[in-house]
């Protein structure tokens, strides 16, 4: 197959994707290749030849996404939303409007998770039922290693990996922290480090300086290290999609709290204690359990471990790829072929679409070529 991948990571430059490494459509891009299929890949704003492909995959909400849907070639199209606020309701009109035009013309939608697949149907009542394909992570990187509890020559350490942005909410983890015995230290790992001086000066109020390491962007082998020399792992966001982060600490072995948001609660299943987003009450307890009854929650690592491995393979997420495409291609046409207007849509997607996704810089506007990859 000929398959063009189109995600916002092939849109950033050299040092912020050696700065990221490995997105899902990085895993799936190598994962497809190596089965064979002809890849090719662009960011958003790209500009691209869809009737040069068989299948066009477009991962978030973007002007690449509107452009697919809007194609008069005879490529098929599939899209994944990753979208870690659509299922917490934080939907704009002109948000909504742009991804049920999408979801509408796609022939394909991927949900990360049950819970993300059921909002979907629910939400924008859909005529096609979402393909189920969880994000791979590799489990040779993240492996289990037991957890033998906190020595007495060393504090509890707690680890957090994502970005420091306002949606991670990290300041409650703080407040959090704040308020848990000061022989519990805690570690974050971050690519994005926007708020670092808010948390910063957030961590010096709440006498934290010395409990609180401040660690940058870790490498994938760095990382594993980090979850194994962890007690602990908390992710307080308020808004997730599927987080790799929550299934890199299971495959690990270390407990995990975490929000109850996204697919996080299917993620989890019957393993470590999901709390209420922005409820720091609420974490400081449930990190108050998970430390207080740590041998229970270690003596299951390995079991979790093995339910992690069995959700998020990259071999289950590429050959569950595969078998969407090959069934999108058995169909006649494009479901976008079949809509009695085109350019009025066009005209307006594409509007729409641009404004919600335009930042404070501007975006080239379909003006940059990107070679394959």
């Amino acid at each position: 197959m000929q398959i063009c991948l189109v995600g916002g990571i092939y849109g950033k430059n050299e040092k912020q994707r050696k700065a990221l490494q490995i997105t899902p459509e990085i895993t799936l891009e190598h994962g497809l290749r190596d089965l064979g299929h002809s890849v090719s890949t662009f960011g958003h704003y790209d500009k691209i030849n869809h009737s040069a492909f068989d299948i066009v995959h477009v991962h978030h909400l973007s002007f690449g996404a509107a452009s697919a849907a809007c194609s008069q070639g005879d490529a098929s199209f599939a899209f994944t939303l990753h979208d870690p606020k659509v299922m917490q309701g934080d939907l704009s009109l002109v948000r909504s409007l742009s991804l049920r035009f999408i979801l509408r013309r796609a022939d394909a939608i991927v949900a990360l998770s049950k819970m993300e697949k059921t909002f979907l149907e629910n939400t924008f009542r859909m005529e096609k039922r979402p393909e189920v394909i969880a994000n791979g992570i590799d489990s040779s990187v993240y492996s289990y290693v037991p957890k033998v509890g906190r020595p007495h020559n060393r504090q509890w350490l707690i680890l957090y990996v994502g970005q420091l942005v306002e949606m991670k909410r990290v300041d409650c983890l703080l407040n959090a922290l704040s308020l848990l015995p000061r022989n519990i230290e805690l570690k974050l790992a971050y690519h994005n480090a926007k708020l670092e001086t808010r948390l910063r000066a957030q961590a010096q109020q709440l006498n934290l300086v010395e409990r609180v390491h401040f660690l940058g962007a870790q490498t994938p082998s760095q990382l594993a290290e980090l979850y194994h020399s962890a007690d602990l792992f908390v992710l307080p966001s308020s808004g997730e999609a599927l987080p790799s982060v929550v299934a890199e600490a299971m495959l690990c072995g270390t407990p995990v709290v975490a929000t109850t948001v996204g697919g996080i609660p299917e993620q989890l299943g019957p393993y470590g204690i999901t709390v209420p987003p922005g409820d720091v009450h609420a974490l400081h307890t449930a990190i108050h359990q998970v430390l207080n009854s740590y041998k229970m929650f270690a003596d299951r690592g390995l079991e979790m471990s093995k339910f992690a491995q069995s959700r998020c393979s990259i071999q289950a997420m590429v050959e569950g790829h595969v078998k969407m495409y090959e069934r999108m291609l058995e169909s006649p046409q494009p479901v976008r072929h079949n809509s009695a207007t085109h350019v009025p849509i066009h005209a307006i997607a594409g509007e729409l679409v641009d404004f919600i996704c335009k930042r404070k810089r501007t975006h080239p506007r379909l003006t940059r070529v990107s070679s394959a990859h």
